[in-house]
């Protein structure tokens, strides 16, 4: 049997259980309570484990562990969707590149075009404008030749 415990040495159990089952200090109340009926170490931290403050310390700890493995895994949600966000951005970045290329290309193509148009239509008007009168239709000789070109054509 363990000899019995002097006021100090049990003040200082009961306040070293407390901080390692409780977490906290005793208030003074119950310091005074454990100390006045005498309570044995082992009867003292059954009477804690079994108390509901305890047993309110547990259930808290394992709604933050919960708690904790939803925001990580929130966390890591937000981590991939903002990667995914960024990859899009990209994307579209780029497609709005190739566009402002596309557009710049075409808009060359036409004005060459438009270019070439008007060097083509310029040719039209200088042959129209060759020196030969609409209204002249030839000599006999002329028409003559024409009809021959025709038939063996």
């Amino acid at each position: 049997m363990k000899p019995m415990m002097t006021r100090d040495e049990r003040k200082d159990m009961i306040t070293k259980h407390y901080i390692k089952i409780l977490g906290r200090e005793p208030n003074q109340n119950d310091l005074n309570y454990f100390l006045n009926i005498g309570i044995t170490e082992d009867q003292l931290i059954k009477k804690m484990i079994d108390s509901q403050e305890h047993a309110d310390l547990v259930k808290a700890r394992q709604e933050i562990l919960k708690t904790k493995k939803k925001f990580n895994d929130q966390q890591t949600e937000l981590i991939r969707l903002r990667n995914q966000t960024a990859d899009q951005q990209r994307i579209l970045d780029n497609m709005q590149q190739s566009i402002n290329e596309k557009n710049l290309s075409l808009a060359e193509m036409q004005q060459k075009i438009t270019e070439y148009q008007k060097i083509n239509s310029d040719k039209t008007i200088v042959k129209q404008h060759d020196g030969v009168n609409p209204n002249y239709k030839g000599t006999f000789l002329d028409r003559l030749f024409r009809a021959f070109s025709d038939l063996f054509e």
